[in-house]
């Protein structure tokens, strides 16, 4: 089976996004992340290291701030949000946290 070109509909798409994508995914790797957030207008792309195809529980944290960090973003500053891409690195600690925006396009 073929899949459809789902680009034009991302394109679409008008409010704040967050693409979260693991670099150790299988069946999905980074560049398919990388292309979604670039067809999504504004989209930020979070890369999160050593993540695969699921999404481990202890992540969930991250990602939460994530999706938090841009709905606040979004209440101060209407409109088209600025595309960023964000590496999340470990702090040794076991704990996450985001790293600088990475070269990642």
């Amino acid at each position: 089976m073929t899949a459809r070109d789902r680009r034009p509909r991302l394109r679409s798409i008008t409010v704040p996004s967050l693409v979260v994508h693991g670099d150790s995914d299988p069946m999905y790797p980074l560049p398919h992340g990388q292309d979604t957030a670039d067809a999504i207008p504004g989209a930020e792309l979070l890369v999160l290291p050593g993540m695969g195809h699921n999404l481990p529980p202890q992540l969930c944290p991250v990602i939460a701030d994530a999706i938090t960090r841009i709905a606040q973003h979004a209440a101060v500053t209407p409109g088209t949000p600025q595309r960023s891409s964000t590496m999340i690195a470990s702090t040794g600690s076991g704990r996450r946290s985001a790293g600088a925006p990475s070269a990642v396009r």
